[in-house]
């Protein structure tokens, strides 16, 4: 599931965007694409929400893989989200939170 991995990239392209060009654009439209990451991420977190809903209640957990972190012979440490109903309940509550801190 791809929305998995934009949740957490939303708010980081935000922030990196507006380290770079925030002063060139001035405050309203720094304002504006901070506070639209955040929720971008908030939305993104409900539709894994009912996601996870709508699959039968055995099968409410998957994980996303990102990139191997590294390989040291027979260990393979694999960097990936795991997605079930308690990490997009804690995803639902700091988007929102820090939506709400943004606004």
């Amino acid at each position: 599931m791809t929305a998995a991995i934009w949740v957490p990239l939303f708010p980081l392209l935000g922030w990196a965007a507006n380290g770079l060009w925030g002063r060139r654009w001035g405050r309203g439209a720094a304002a504006v694409l901070g506070c639209g990451t955040v929720a971008a991420s908030f939305v993104l977190s409900v539709v894994l929400l009912r996601t996870l809903e709508a699959l039968p209640p055995e099968a409410r957990s998957f994980q996303v893989d990102l990139y191997h972190w590294f390989t040291a012979g027979p260990i393979d440490v694999p960097m990936r989200l795991l997605i079930d109903p308690l990490s997009v309940t804690m995803a639902l509550i700091v988007t929102g939170v820090g939506g709400l801190i943004h606004l």
